[in-house]
């Protein structure tokens, strides 16, 4: 007597069906995983991506910020050399009031030294006319006085 593995009869219906989304999923199965793998190696290539642009923002905040740091620099000597643009402008107005002060002083002096030159003229004049006078009176036998005479002669 043959012995039954099984007690039921099998439905072949069910065998089919059964076997069917089996392969069913075992081809889903292969297509999932062929899909999950292109999922993780896209999302490896994003994350390496991400890492890329990551150092790369990095490197660009540090060179934002040593451009910030040497623009700074900057505007810190051009204020320096505006400041200083400022004081040699106020010492150039000094030294050309100074100027304009000592221009008009050397005026007056020349001025000045004019008219004493003048008056040296005038006073060299009257002294010429008066040493002639008396060389005049001293050369002359019409002087009466003899004391005067001597006084005004004798004390050449």
């Amino acid at each position: 007597m043959e012995k039954r593995v099984l007690k039921r009869k099998l439905n072949p219906f069910l065998l089919i069906t059964t076997v069917l989304v089996l392969a069913i999923l075992a081809g889903s199965s292969v297509f999932y995983q062929t899909e999950l793998s292109d999922i993780v190696s896209e999302k490896n290539n994003l994350t390496e991506e991400v890492e890329n642009k990551s150092k790369q923002l990095e490197r660009l905040t540090n060179r934002n910020q040593n451009l910030t740091s040497q623009l700074n620099s900057t505007r810190n000597t051009v204020l320096d050399l505006e400041e200083d643009i400022r004081e040699k402008d106020q010492e150039i107005d000094s030294l050309i009031e100074s100027k304009e002060t000592l221009e008009s002083e050397l005026e007056s002096v020349e001025e000045e030294n004019n008219r004493l030159r003048d008056t040296l003229g005038r006073l060299e004049a009257n002294l010429e006319d008066i040493n002639n006078t008396l060389n005049t009176l001293c050369s002359s036998d019409n002087v009466t006085d003899v004391e005067t005479a001597e006084a005004l002669c004798g004390a050449r």
